[in-house]
């Protein structure tokens, strides 16, 4: 009887088991359905050259783990998702939430969409096939917690921002969602071999920018008044072979003189642009050239910088990239830099 007994206890505990296993295996499959988790590692090497218009020169080489990004994504149900971005940057104090959103969106029964969170707001494109950042990022990119609404349809796109920015007018409560981002784009791959794809973007605080932000004099981040700002962007593709890449970024008018750390003394209404051209030479093998220019952006920005750059896919997900570029500045100083780059994408 007790051997019976023994033998009904191990099948309770043997059948309660594979019931466990059964259920976490189908969490699994739904958890895996639902969740993305994707992410990139990049590690450089750079050599870079100085010649200072003042005389002399200085050179300096360097190895270090660039970027580390990891990113979730998560379908909540079938009108909402998570977004959550961590970053890690070289010359970063450790890692940090680069972006962190909630998206509701109505697809195919209505085309409209709200985000809302910290997000890289919808001005500037600053897509780019080099390893450096382009100029129009530099100047342009914006992150902040705020709200977009926008409507999403056959490739157009139109949003609003609404953000509570750090850069605010002096004398005013600096405790108001008054930073504020118009947004329209369009794209698409119905024109045969042909991809086009176009924006344009108008931001009331371009001083909210994460460069020109840190360029700011004031330690409270204060300006007399706010100076406006305004991105264009046209893309053109042929046959996913060759690309060619246009953007403007710049402000509307001029800051105060000395509101800016570059400025001089001057008032100064920085602008940049960035000019690209890829060719895909072979599967998994590209070339790349490009030209930027400034107007108004002092020793922060390159006044003329062009390349070429690189890029092979060694291994499926691991791309290797080597970018030259000069840099001018209004200074009359000139910067040479190699840098390589090793990555991989999952």
């Amino acid at each position: 009887m007790a051997s019976m007994k023994g033998l009904f206890q191990y099948s309770l505990v043997s059948i309660s088991l594979l019931f466990s296993a059964q259920v976490l295996a189908e969490d699994a499959k739904n958890l895996n359905d639902k969740v993305n988790i994707g992410g990139v590692i990049e590690v450089e090497a750079n050599w870079s050259s100085t010649d200072y218009a003042s005389g002399g020169s200085d050179d300096e080489s360097r190895a270090a783990l660039a970027t580390v990004e990891l990113g979730v994504d998560a379908d909540i149900s079938e009108h909402v998702s998570g977004h959550l971005l961590f970053l890690y940057e070289d010359g970063d104090d450790g890692v940090s939430v680069d972006e962190g959103y909630i998206t509701l969106d109505g697809k195919d029964k209505m085309p409209f969409y709200l985000q809302a969170g910290k997000m890289a707001v919808p001005f500037g494109w600053f897509e780019s096939h080099f390893i450096s950042d382009p100029l129009t990022l530099e100047l342009g990119e914006t992150k902040e917690d705020g709200v977009t609404v926008g409507y999403a349809d056959n490739g157009l796109n139109i949003s609003a921002t609404l953000f509570n920015g750090d850069v605010n007018e002096r004398g005013s409560d600096d405790d108001h969602i008054d930073g504020w981002v118009l947004n329209l784009s369009y794209e698409t791959d119905q024109l045969g071999d042909i991809g086009l794809m176009g924006g344009i973007a108008y931001i009331n605080n371009i001083a909210e920018s994460d460069g020109l932000e840190e360029q700011i004099n004031d330690p409270d981040a204060l300006l007399d008044d706010y100076v406006a700002g305004m991105g264009m962007f046209l893309g053109l593709s042929f046959k996913e072979a060759l690309f060619v890449k246009a953007e403007y970024v710049g402000a509307l008018d001029e800051f105060k003189a000395g509101e800016l750390a570059f400025d001089g003394g001057k008032a100064y209404a920085p602008k940049a642009w960035n000019f690209e051209a890829a060719y895909n030479v072979m599967d998994g093998v590209e070339l790349g050239i490009k030209y930027s220019k400034s107007d108004e952006g002092g020793d922060f920005l390159a006044e003329n910088q062009w390349g070429a750059v690189a890029s092979w896919e060694v291994l499926p997900g691991a791309t290797l990239a080597v970018e030259y570029l000069r840099s001018e500045y209004a200074n009359d100083d000139k910067t040479d830099s190699v840098t390589a780059q090793l990555g991989v994408a999952f």
